[in-house]
This record gives C-alpha cells, sequence and structure tokens, in this order.
C-alpha cells in the first residue's frame, strides 16, 4: 500500500516545498510490487516523504514508525550506498539523495533478511515493534522478498529509486521556488506601487528584497549626481526595524562601480555572498539595490541575480514616481509659502513682519535651525542685521559685516549665492552647513538672506539654492515695495510652468502640451470676455490641468495602443489625483473645479462627475476644447497628429455633445485668423527636432495612423485622457 506521511516534525529546508509526488510513489509501487521489497524515502532528519509498502509485506510500515530503528539506519555514515544491520538480524539498504551536492534524504530498502532469524532474533524483533513473538515469525516466512536477498540487485534497485527521487524532488523544488519568487514579486510591485512616500518605498524594497533571499543584511542606495555620492537612505537586517541613513561620497566599492557602470555583481571578495542590481530607469541608474550573504550561507545563483534585476525594474519606476511626487509636493509647498508671503506684500507695509515670515518660510523649506536677513547700512560698505530666527539678541546687536569679509560680505560684494558644507574645525568643533544668497533689487544687492543648520548635516542642494533665491527676491522687493504684484506673479507661473513641464517631460511626445493648452485657453477666455483676474486663473488652471498624470504609471502613459479597461478607468483617475496633489495650496482652490472637469463632455457622458452643459464650469469647457485641440494636432506615439482642417471637422462634428457650441465657435474663429499659427509652427519645429534627434541616435517609436480606439482617440479625441 502506498502512504504519504505528514511531517511529524518541522522539516529541513526544501521538504516542505514538495507538494506532488505521485510519479516518485507510482515508480516505488511499480519497484515494491517487481522486487517485492519495501521502499521508502526520508528527509535527513528521518521523516518520510514517500513510503510504500509491499501489500504482502506486514513489518515494513511498523517498523518506519520506530524512532530507535530509525535512528539506527540514519546514524552517521558515508554518503554512498550502504548496508545497515538492525536488530533481529534485519537489514535496510540505504542510499543518499542530492540535489547539486547537498543531501537532501535518503532512500530506505527493506527490511531483508540474509539468513531466516533465530529464535532469539524473532524475540528482539517482537520487542522492538510491540507484536507477539508467533505473528513476527508469520509475517518473515511470508515476507515477498527472498531470503537471503541477492544484495547486488537490492544496491541497483536502491540507487535507481535514489536518483529518479533526486531529480523528481530537484525539478519540484524549482517549481516552488519559482511560483513562491513570483508571489513574492507581485506582492512586492503591489506593495511599493501603493504609495508614494518615497521613505516608505524604499524600506519596503529593502525589507521584501531581504526577506526574499533570506539574506543577512542589505541597503537599498540612490545615486546622487548633484553631489556625486552615494546616499544610502536605508539598510536593514533580518528582524531589525531600524532604518539607518547615511553619505558616502564616489569611491571604488563595488556598490558605487554598480552605480557608475550601470551592471549587475555577485559574489565578490571575502564575502560568503551577495547581489548588487542597479536601479535603471530609461538606462539612466538612478541607485543600486544590495542583498547580503544569505542566512544559510549558501552562495548566489545566476537566477538569484535575474530575480533581483526584475525586483529593482519594478523598485526604480516607483523610487522615481515617489522621487517625483516629493518634488512636485514640495513644489506646491514652495508655491504655497510663496503665495503667503506675497500676501503679506500686499496687505501689509511693516517690513519687518513680512521679513520675519520669509525667514519662518525659510526655515521650513530649507529644514534650516535659523536664519537672518542682514541689510546694507547708508554708507553701503556694512552689513547689519535687520530680522533673524535662532540668534541670540547679543549677536543680532553685535553682528556688523564689512562688504567683502567673511562670507555675508563676500556674497554681498559679489552679487552671488555661496553654500558651504559642514564639518570640523581646527578646534574640533562641528560646522554647520550654510547658505548665503543676495537681496536684489534692480539689479542691485541690498542684503543677504542667511540660513544655517541641517538636520544629518546635509549640505544644500542647487534646488534649496533656487529656493532661497526666490526667497531672497520676495524679501527685496518687500523692502523696495515696487513691482511687488508682477514679480510674484512671474514666480508663481515660473513654479507653475515648472509642475506642468514635471508631467510633459515623462513623454516626449507631450512635451509642450501644457503650455500649449493654456496659449489657447487664454485666447478662447479673451474672446469669451474674461477679466484680468479670471484670465489669471485660467491660466493657472489649463497650465496645471494634467498635474494628476504624475500618479499614472509609466505603462498605462506611454502606451501605444488601446488602453484596456482597467487602464483606462485608471487613466480617467488622473482629474481626482490633480486636485489632491494642488488642495494643499488655499490660493489655487478656485482652479480645482476648472482642473476637475476638463474632461466632462457638454451632453453629460464625461468623466468625473458626469457633469453636462452650464453645470461643468466654464472654465473647464474651455480647457476640454483646448486640450482636445492639442491632442488632435500633436504627434503621440501611437499616431501622427492630424492636420488642422480634420481637426476643425472634429470640432464641428462633436459640437454639443462633446464640446460647448459656443467655445468651439470661438475656437474655429481663432483658427481662421490665424492667431493659432504661431503656437502650431512652434510645436512642428520641435516635432521635427526631436524627430531628426531620434533617426540619428537610431531609435525608433511605432507610430498608428488615423483615430484609435477608446482610451486614446475613439471616436473623436478623448481628448488626450
Amino acid at each position: 500500500m502506498s502512504i504519504a506521511f505528514e511531517p511529524l516534525a518541522p522539516p529541513t529546508r526544501g521538504s516542505d516545498e514538495i507538494q506532488d509526488l505521485a510519479p516518485l510513489q507510482n515508480f516505488q509501487r511499480t519497484l515494491s510490487l517487481a522486487t517485492g521489497l519495501s521502499l521508502a524515502v526520508v528527509n535527513p532528519a528521518g521523516l518520510p516523504l514517500t513510503m510504500y509498502s509491499h501489500p504482502s509485506d506486514q513489518l515494513h510500515s511498523v517498523l518506519m514508525k520506530s524512532p530507535t530503528l530509525m535512528r539506527t539506519l540514519l546514524a552517521p555514515g558515508c554518503n554512498e550506498f550502504r548496508v545497515i544491520h538492525g536488530p533481529g538480524g534485519l537489514l535496510f539498504m540505504r542510499h543518499p539523495i542530492h540535489i547539486r551536492e547537498v543531501l537532501f534524504g535518503h532512500v530506505l530498502t527493506g527490511p531483508v533478511w540474509e539468513i531466516p532469524p533465530g529464535s532469539e532474533e524473532l524475540l528482539e524483533l517482537s520487542t522492538l515493534i510491540g507484536l507477539p513473538v508467533d505473528q513476527v515469525e508469520s509475517a518473515i516466512r511470508f515476507h515477498p522478498a527472498p531470503v537471503p536477498l541477492d544484495l547486488s540487485l537490492g544496491r541497483e534497485l536502491t540507487a535507481s529509486l535514489a536518483d529518479l527521487s533526486g531529480h523528481l524532488l530537484h525539478d519540484r523544488r524549482q517549481q516552488r521556488q519559482t511560483l513562491t519568487t513570483l508571489a513574492s514579486l507581485y506582492e512586492i510591485g503591489t506593495a511599493i506601487s501603493s504609495s508614494l512616500d518615497l521613505e516608505e518605498v524604499l524600506t519596503t524594497v529593502l525589507n521584501r528584497s531581504i526577506e526574499l533571499f533570506g539574506a543577512t543584511t542589505g541597503s537599498l542606495i540612490l545615486l546622487d549626481e548633484v553631489r556625486g555620492e552615494l546616499k544610502i537612505l536605508a539598510q536593514d537586517a533580518p528582524n531589525d526595524a531600524t532604518v539607518y541613513t547615511s553619505r558616502s561620497p564616489l569611491g571604488e566599492d563595488a556598490g558605487e562601480w554598480v552605480a557608475r557602470e550601470g551592471q549587475p555583481s555577485i559574489g565578490g571578495g571575502t564575502e560568503n555572498g551577495h547581489l548588487r542590481v542597479p536601479l535603471k530607469v530609461k538606462d539612466r541608474c538612478i541607485g543600486v539595490i544590495h542583498v547580503g550573504s544569505r542566512q544559510d550561507c549558501t552562495a548566489y545563483t545566476v537566477r538569484d541575480l535575474q530575480v533581483l534585476g526584475i525586483l529593482s525594474s519594478h523598485a526604480a519606476s516607483a523610487v522615481e514616481n515617489a522621487q517625483l511626487y516629493s518634488q512636485v509636493t514640495r513644489q506646491v509647498r514652495e508655491l504655497e509659502a510663496l503665495q503667503e508671503v506675497g500676501h503679506s506684500l500686499n496687505s501689509s507695509l511693516d517690513v519687518p513682519e513680512t521679513l520675519r515670515q520669509v525667514l519662518d518660510r525659510a526655515c521650513d523649506l530649507l529644514e534650516a535651525t535659523n536664519a537672518s536677513v542682514m541689510l546694507l547700512e547708508p554708507d553701503g560698505r556694512h552689513l547689519r542685521i535687520r530680522v533673524a530666527r535662532g540668534l541670540s539678541e547679543e549677536v543680532i546687536q553685535k553682528t556688523r559685516v564689512q562688504l567683502g569679509e567673511r562670507i555675508s560680505g563676500r556674497v554681498a560684494k559679489e552679487g552671488l549665492p555661496i553654500s558651504l558644507p559642514g564639518g570640523v574645525d581646527l578646534q574640533g568643533e562641528e560646522i554647520a552647513p550654510s547658505l548665503s544668497v543676495p537681496l536684489k533689487a534692480d539689479n542691485k544687492v541690498i542684503g543677504v538672506l542667511n540660513v544655517r543648520g541641517r538636520p544629518h548635516a546635509e549640505e544644500f542642494t542647487r534646488d534649496d539654492v533656487d529656493m532661497a533665491i526666490r526667497l531672497a527676491s520676495i524679501s527685496a522687493a518687500a523692502l523696495e515695495n515696487a513691482e511687488l504684484h508682477y514679480e510674484l506673479q512671474q514666480l508663481l507661473i515660473d513654479s507653475i510652468t515648472a509642475l506642468a513641464n514635471a508631467i510633459d517631460a515623462r513623454d516626449p511626445y507631450t512635451r509642450g502640451h501644457s503650455e500649449r493648452v493654456t496659449e489657447y485657453s487664454v485666447m478662447l477666455g479673451e474672446k469669451m470676455g474674461f477679466g484680468p483676474d479670471e484670465l489669471e486663473r485660467l491660466r493657472y488652471a489649463a497650465l496645471l490641468h494634467d498635474i494628476g498624470k504624475i500618479r499614472i504609471p509609466d505603462h498605462i502613459l506611454n502606451k501605444p495602443g488601446r488602453l484596456d479597461d482597467a487602464e483606462y478607468e485608471e487613466m480617467k483617475r488622473h482629474p481626482v489625483y490633480g486636485v489632491g496633489i494642488m488642495l494643499p495650496v488655499r490660493a489655487f482652490r478656485p482652479l480645482l473645479p476648472y482642473m476637475l472637469h476638463h474632461h466632462e463632455r457638454f451632453d453629460g457622458m464625461g468623466y468625473p462627475d458626469r457633469k453636462m452643459a452650464d453645470e461643468i464650469p466654464l472654465a473647464a469647457r474651455i480647457i476640454c476644447v483646448a486640450d482636445c485641440f492639442d491632442a488632435m494636432t500633436s504627434d503621440r506615439p501611437y499616431r501622427k497628429g492630424l492636420a488642422v482642417k480634420v481637426a476643425v471637422e472634429e470640432l464641428q462634428k462633436n459640437k454639443g455633445t462633446q464640446f460647448d457650441p459656443e467655445v468651439v465657435e470661438l475656437m474655429l474663429g481663432l483658427i481662421t485668423e490665424g492667431k493659432l499659427d504661431p503656437v502650431l509652427e512652434k510645436m512642428r519645429a520641435q516635432a521635427s527636432a526631436s524627430s531628426l534627434l531620434g533617426r540619428r541616435a537610431g531609435g525608433s517609436r511605432v507610430v498608428f495612423s488615423g483615430l484609435v480606439g477608446r482610451g486614446r482617440l475613439g471616436g473623436l479625441p478623448g481628448p488626450s485622457i
């Protein structure tokens, strides 16, 4: 009879991975019936994986349950065929099962006897298995295996079963490992794509990588190209929730070499083993995943390197999205800060109070511990602190810097920002990172904005310098109180354009889309008789109408063809995502309905709220027409841009269904008057240049002619989704 045992104790590594052993059991049955021998396959601990007791063998299944006998059969010995003498004169044949030179278990053949047992042997067997002597004697007399047994035949039989078992168990183990790996990769992909928080994404990727490979430690490193160093944002060890952060200059470490060369590595040095794989986005290396040696000390394989490579591709995309989201979030905070400071400048002539607000925002956005604004004295040769944060009153009163001396004096004299990293001076005192930028009015330096100190002594980045320069510009404008509104509006427009460009830059085929939609929308707004404030809100909403696409995965956003149902539904979420991103900016909340509803249809069949006609804000109806016209006339990866004549026909055909008829008529008027020609010519020139560069680089993209189905430009454009 065939028996498959449940493990009686925790099995060794690998045995729990075996699921379907029917082929092995069938082979055991065939051999047993042909030879009269009972057979068992056990793991190194003696736990049966499969066992077949010959129907006429009344002792085998009982003996295999004896712990005493199993200890005898599995006593340490050579890793070759062995005949083991057991109690009562019985014999078992043992043959090891090896998988890639690793002992996976044993094949046990028996029991058999070289000679019929005497009375003493029968009594010993009776005591061992707990059966009466006469039953034991009867079982041996009618045992199906010949007595005595030809051991050479038994050896061949046992070796054949061991060889087959090794191959079968190895195949099953590989299948189970593959399924486990695929499941783990799916779980990891789901986990990292569900968050846009960079630290959370990094920690999840790291911990899951360590868990997947059973590693002792690991790290996830990002390459900071601006500073020319590796930033270790997270590293971990098994069952240790501690996350560490450090920086390292580029040197000859293997992880740094991978970051520079973009090639994976395996093993190396005196380590027991490791894997290092680059995080790559569009052939650009942005970091490294490092997995240390395994807890069981087994070596890594090329397959492991391939698995980590698959994981890294998911991780790189998630990291890039999180970084971009972090950048957008930071820019949103900057916009809010600039707007609040601008409001203060417009509503108050209290310069010190306004400058204190500037310092508060500078410390908040730049994560600085203290800050100050120094102004030139009337003599034009010395600087004094006008307002400060984090400095004592004594320091404020005593500080007087001559032009050209110390850092602030040099900045005032040269008119250029200076950023210094932290460090330790000759006396061993820590020096905090510092940043000083000039305050300029009419291109004339009137003072200096200083910020100092950062968490973990991180130096200020180029983005920090840019932000400080913006704040300094606002401060100078407050002091001069000249052309304030223009300067603030220009800063806001530049920041919003940067946000829009962050979306367009994800795909060269949509580069400039937001700016063109803005130009078309403003022209339409002017035709509709919008006032200055209405035009300003329309301009910002048009620039930001697609900001929600920051949360749409690349494989959906850049798919060169029809989207499936799930992809289309995700793409339709981008107006909602955009509102979520911009909601924290109070100054832009009046724009949110325009951004949210620019994909509604005049007949109520649009999204996200299926509004119709006048229920849709007029600005949203304008953006819808402008967005659709640009989507039709510009090149996309799935088709060439349509001729203006064809786009006009589509607008007319869908007037009153998809589009507001009045807005369409105004758009057609602009086209007839040639008002759109400069924008279209600029777009065609950019497209031609991009195409030429692509041909020189040897690259190509598949382009589909005509209109594409739902999710792209089905029926009429849907607009650019």
